[in-house]
Parts: structure tokens; C-alpha cells; sequence
């Protein structure tokens, strides 16, 4: 495995994890403002608190950078979470029992007292310590939950440690703490020194009670066995309806913070200011620029040592090279492969450029690139399968040309929280190449032969029609009548039998019929050459009759269907394969030299096409149909084959088993299997 060693500063997956001194190092080139991220930083403008974003698009990293920024200007705030980046609710999720979830799964107000109560309790305590005059209402200090909180001179000054304790309270003794908290306000509306909050990570602290439907899931041995999607959503926007409420209530208050984008597309269901809150609103987007131009500035700040060629005026250069899609035979610029693997976050290409400067540059190939993007990934999905959260992609016509079809995926600002289970109409639908590691360790090589060679997959990329090419070969033993006319007839017949099973059982299709007549269909040319090539030395190697195998062999589209063949009396269901390949190939086998296989044009092209990247998640990928299996593959001639028809003004051999046939004109190739 190539050498791997952690990087520190760039490539940083949760912002909040960067010492300080590193933060403030590297955030001008961390964070890439785009207008609308401009306009939330600038000094003068704070009208836009609130920061929606689906998860990994650094909603952290910008509010740590707001609140620096409030920290420079030294205009003589209370900026809150001073001991820490930022306020967030700490501590574990309380477990709640089904009946009382589903309350406060419909219970908007509930979340937003829960919230008012903490930040109003957190402002008063901060302006009591700036002015030392710590209230004195009895009314507050007499009930012992209020004054509990504003006697502790040691805790409870942040409002996401307030929230967590109320929130730990009985049900019924938190009713009783809203039932009160009008003793609280007139002491809120007193501030006269701005306060500032940045709160985060709420989205975090309430993930226990998401709903988890993943395949890995099972609510047997989870701590929360209740869950519901709606308190996950209810507690977000009920803290950007109370930071817009506070604001407009005491303009000295002003609360920064964030909510999930999917919380945010449920705020209209249950806010009637929602209007009015989206203004407040700051919606960070990426275009695929912006999210190239994230990544290259994290391979600027890169240390040298990480770097492979630093003599490369290209970023992309200096941390890798050029690396070849491992199924379809094009080319794509490389930035373009990490995104298609990613669910178009910053974080996921922060995970990727991550595992990337890991790799010693000595040992940074392409394969050892492909690994590391597989390895993220992986961290990526972990097993979300879900249309709902853009892994399963569909084929749409493009907008105003009826010709053209694209790829969907949805977008991170598209996907909703919703239990809907009903996928959209489509005639294919597509894997997201992310998931491509996941699926190909669960199902072994299997994935692999069912990979379209035709489309590079990835969202907007234009689509073709895939055309199923599979790689037929039909193998005759030669001089069997003499077998047959012997006592080694049924060894000999059973023996094909036994070698087939052995060493074709990876292969899609394989049927002997008549005791010397052999079927192999495949999706991999390099596979099925491998087992006729052993199937020709096991016949060979024969002692008490070595024999000789002959093989023709055709590429196309081929079709399985059910049907049923007599046997005793009785119908027995048997799968047919159908497609013209098999009849190429039978027309083939006859004239091909024993120990050899003799296939048309399709074969060699798309052996040649696939191939070189079938095996490529193994590290054994072919360059060209002529190192197959290291076996010799030439180009027949028409001397070579002077009882097949030759047309040589289109110089190919004509292939039709008689003059009512229709002709099929192609070049062959034979390939030496023993």
C-alpha cells in the first residue's frame, strides 16, 4: 500500500477542527466567496443572519469567519462563544419515548420557546456580566429552574448549553418553564449593548432523532428507537424564526447561525414569517467552477513536500496526473473525475484532496489516485442508498432540443427530508459513480460486467442509448466421431462437463450440448478468451485422449429468454440466449485451426474498447485486444481463409451460411489459445 501521512490545514473536512492559529492562517485562502458569500462577510452588511446550506458546504467555516470578523472590529460588542469558535448545543440527545415525540413532532411552538428562553437567558446573562448588575426580580430568581440558570456563575452563558438543559427537563416541568418565561423579557428588552451569537451544528446535536433508513440500520439495538424526521426539521427553523423575532423585538440582538437546506424547504409549512425570514436569508450555492477553484486553492496552500510535480505552473499537475476511466474509452479532465465522485460538496473533494496528499508523491500513480478516490468515497456514502439524496440518477431530455438526452442527479440544494417512496419516471436509472467501490466489495466482480462502456456517469453529462455487447464464443472438439465410436466416449463427454463447471463458472452464460459442442457468453473478452484458452489445455492435456478444441467467436447485443424444452414427458423451463453473435459464431468455429479462436471485427473492437479498463478496480486492465490472456492475435487474411467468401473492394470476408442469407462483411482476427 503506498505510504500515507496526515496533512494538517488544507483538505480539512470540518472546520471546527482547525486550531485557531491554523484557522486564522488559512482562512483568506480557504474560503472561496462567491457574491452571495461575499456579501454575507462584508462588515457593513448584517442584515443576512441566517446561513442555509445542505451538509459539507462549510456553513462553520463562514460563521467562524463572521464572528473573527465582529472580533477585529473590536466596535465594542459582546460577541458570545468567546472560549470557542461557536455556540452549539452540547451533550446527548435526550431519549424520548414514542407518544411524547410524536407531540413535539407537530409542535413548532414548543421548539421556538425552547429557543427563545435559552438565547434570552444567554443575552441577559452576558449583558448582567458586562454591566455587573445581575437581575433581581424575584419573580425570576424565586422559580428554581430560572434561577438556577442565572445564579451559575460558572455555566450556563452560551444558549446551546441553556437549550440542552431545558431541553433534559421532564416534559411536563418544561411546559411549566414556558408556562413562566414572560418573567425573562422585560429584563431582554433592557439590553441596550449589542450582543452577538453564532450558533451552529443543531442539525448535528438533533441527528439521533433523524430517521435512518439505510440497509445497515436496525432499530433493535439503537439507543433511539424513536425517531422522526420532523423534530430534526422543527428545531432548525424554529431557531432562525427566533433569531429573526429577537432581532426585530431588540435591535441590540443580533444571532448568526445556520440550518440545513433541507430544514429550510419545510420552513413555509410551519412559519408564517417565512417570507420575511428567507430575506435574512443567505443561501450558499456552487457552480462547478466554484467548487474547481475550492480545490485548487487547497493544493496552493499544500505543503511542497506533498506535491509531485512543483516545477508545474498547472495546480491540478502538481498534486497528480492524468488518470483513464476504468470502464469507457475516453478521456476526461481530472478535476472532472473527483467531482462525479462526489455528491458536489466541498467536503466530499476535501475528503478526496485529503486522501490524495496522503499517497507518498513517489508512489502517486493512477492507480494508487483511483484507490484513494474509491477510499473517500467510501466515507462519502457509507450506505445511504437513496434517490432522495442524489445517488440514483435519471435520463431526462435536454430542455429545447428533443434529440439530446442528459443525466440527472439531484443537487445537495434539491434534496428534501421526505418520507415519499415513489421514484421519477425514467427509462434508465443510473448509479452514482461514488457508489461504484460500495457496491463492487458487496457484490464481488459481478458489478463490473454490467457497466455501460458507452456513458461516463456523472450530472448533465449527455447521455447514450447503451447498446449491451456481449462477447460470445462457440467451441467444437475436433475429430469427436471418433470419440463416439470409442469406450472413452461417455469419460470424455462427462469430463467437458466437469472442466466447464470448473473453469467457467464466472462467466455470464455456458452451455455443452451434443457431448463435444461448448457456449461461453460473457461481458469481458479478456475473461471468456481465459476460459476457452484453459479449456483448450485441459482437452489437450488429457491422458487417456488428448483432444483439440476449435472456437468462433462474435460480439453483439444478446437477449436471455425463458423457455421450454421436452424431456421425459415433461416441460422443463431452460434459458435461451438469442442475437446474431451466435450465429456469427457458429458460422466461424468450423474454419478456425484447433487451438485457435477465430472472431469477427465486433470482437476484437470492443475486447479492444472494454477490456482495457474491464479489470482496472484489480489493477489488471488491458491495453489492447493483442495482449489478451499474452496470447497471439492476428489479423486474418484472405489467403489465410481462402473457403470463406472475400469482398475486396470493402477488404472483408462475407459471412452468410447461404446465398438467402442476408451478408454480414467483417475483418477477422484469430487468437491462439493453446
Amino acid at each position: 500500500m503506498p505510504e500515507r501521512q496526515p496533512i494538517q490545514g488544507p483538505w480539512r473536512v470540518e472546520a471546527d477542527t482547525l486550531p485557531e492559529m491554523a484557522y486564522d492562517h488559512y482562512r483568506h485562502t480557504l474560503i472561496h466567496e462567491t457574491s452571495s458569500i461575499k456579501a454575507y462577510l462584508a462588515p457593513k452588511h448584517q442584515e443576512r443572519t441566517i446561513l442555509v446550506a445542505p451538509k459539507g458546504y462549510g456553513k462553520t467555516l463562514l460563521l467562524i469567519a463572521k464572528k473573527k470578523s465582529f472580533l477585529e472590529a473590536r466596535a465594542g460588542q459582546i460577541v458570545m462563544a468567546e472560549n470557542r469558535f461557536i455556540d452549539r448545543p452540547l451533550g446527548i440527545f435526550p431519549v424520548i419515548k414514542r407518544e411524547l415525540l410524536d407531540i413535539l413532532s407537530s409542535d413548532y411552538e414548543f421548539w421556538k420557546s425552547l429557543w427563545k428562553i435559552s438565547l434570552s437567558l444567554s443575552a441577559i446573562k452576558a449583558y448582567a456580566r458586562a454591566t455587573r448588575e445581575r437581575p433581581t426580580d424575584r419573580a425570576l430568581l424565586d422559580h428554581d429552574w430560572y434561577g438556577r440558570i442565572i445564579a451559575d456563575d460558572h455555566k450556563y452563558f452560551e444558549a446551546g448549553e441553556i437549550f440542552t438543559d431545558l431541553l433534559s427537563q421532564d416534559y411536563r416541568y418544561i411546559i411549566n418553564i414556558i408556562a413562566r418565561s414572560n418573567v425573562i423579557f422585560p429584563h431582554l428588552n433592557r439590553i441596550n449593548t449589542q450582543i452577538v451569537f453564532f450558533i451552529d451544528n443543531v442539525d448535528e446535536y438533533f441527528r439521533p432523532v433523524l430517521e435512518d433508513r439505510s440497509a445497515r440500520t436496525s432499530g433493535r439495538h439503537s439507543l433511539y428507537r424513536n425517531r422522526s424526521n420532523e423534530v430534526w426539521s422543527l428545531a432548525q427553523i424554529a431557531l432562525a424564526s427566533v433569531a429573526y423575532e429577537l432581532e426585530k423585538t431588540n435591535h441590540h440582538i443580533k444571532i448568526y447561525c445556520t440550518i440545513r437546506h433541507e430544514a429550510f424547504l419545510k420552513m413555509a409549512e410551519v412559519e408564517s414569517d417565512a417570507f420575511q425570514i428567507s430575506g435574512r436569508c443567505t443561501k450558499i450555492e456552487y457552480t462547478r467552477d466554484d467548487l474547481e477553484k475550492i480545490f485548487l486553492k487547497n493544493i496552493d496552500i499544500t505543503p511542497k513536500e506533498r506535491l509531485v510535480d512543483l516545477d508545474s505552473s498547472e495546480a491540478m499537475s502538481r498534486l497528480v496526473g492524468m488518470v483513464d476511466h476504468r470502464f469507457v474509452a475516453r478521456s476526461e479532465p481530472i478535476f472532472d473525475y473527483f467531482l462525479r465522485h462526489t455528491l458536489y460538496r466541498p467536503r466530499d473533494l476535501m475528503f478526496i484532496g485529503g486522501e490524495i496528499v496522503k499517497i507518498d508523491p513517489s508512489r502517486r500513480s493512477a492507480q494508487a489516485i483511483r484507490a484513494a478516490v474509491d477510499t473517500a468515497t467510501k466515507a462519502i456514502v457509507n450506505s445511504i442508498l437513496l434517490y432522495k439524496l442524489g445517488l440514483l440518477g435519471t435520463v431526462r431530455l435536454e430542455f429545447g432540443n428533443p434529440g439530446r438526452w442528459r443525466q440527472r442527479f439531484l443537487q445537495p440544494t434539491e434534496i428534501q427530508i421526505s418520507n415519499d417512496p415513489d421514484l421519477p419516471v425514467s427509462e434508465y436509472y443510473l448509479v452514482h459513480p461514488a457508489l461504484d467501490q460500495s457496491i463492487y466489495e458487496r457484490s464481488a466482480d459481478k458489478f463490473t460486467r454490467g457497466y455501460d462502456t458507452r456513458n461516463v456517469i456523472g450530472n448533465q453529462l449527455e447521455w447514450e442509448d447503451p447498446i449491451s455487447y456481449s462477447f460470445v464464443l462457440k467451441g467444437d472438439m475436433v475429430g469427436y466421431s471418433h470419440v463416439m465410436n470409442s469406450e472413452l466416449y461417455e469419460i470424455v463427454t462427462r469430463k467437458l462437463y466437469e472442466w466447464a463447471r470448473e473453469i467457467c463458472r464466472d462467466l455470464m452464460f455456458v452451455d455443452i450440448s451434443a457431448g463435444d459442442s461448448i457456449l461461453l457468453i460473457d461481458g469481458s473478452s479478456e475473461r471468456i478468451i481465459r476460459c476457452a484458452s484453459e479449456l483448450v489445455r485441459r482437452a489437450g492435456d488429457f491422458q487417456e485422449r488428448p483432444m483439440k478444441i476449435r472456437f468462433g467467436g462474435a460480439a453483439g447485443p444478446i437477449a436471455f429468454e425463458r423457455m421450454r424444452r421436452m424431456h421425459n414427458g415433461s416441460w422443463d423451463a431452460v434459458t435461451v440466449p438469442m442475437g446474431l453473435a451466435l450465429r456469427t459464431s457458429a458460422l466461424l468455429e468450423p474454419h478456425a485451426a484447433p487451438g485457435w479462436a477465430l472472431v469477427d471485427e465486433k470482437f476484437h473492437q470492443f475486447g479492444a474498447n472494454r477490456d482495457a479498463r474491464y479489470d482496472a478496480m484489480d489493477g489488471n486492465g488491458l491495453r489492447n485486444a493483442e495482449e489478451v490472456s499474452g496470447r497471439s492475435v492476428a489479423l486474418v487474411s484472405a489467403a489465410d481463409m481462402p473457403n470463406i467468401d472475400y469482398d475486396r473492394g470493402e477488404e472483408k470476408f462475407v459471412l452468410r451460411k447461404n446465398l438467402l442469407d442476408a451478408p454480414y462483411f467483417t475483418k477477422l482476427w484469430k487468437i491462439e489459445l493453446g
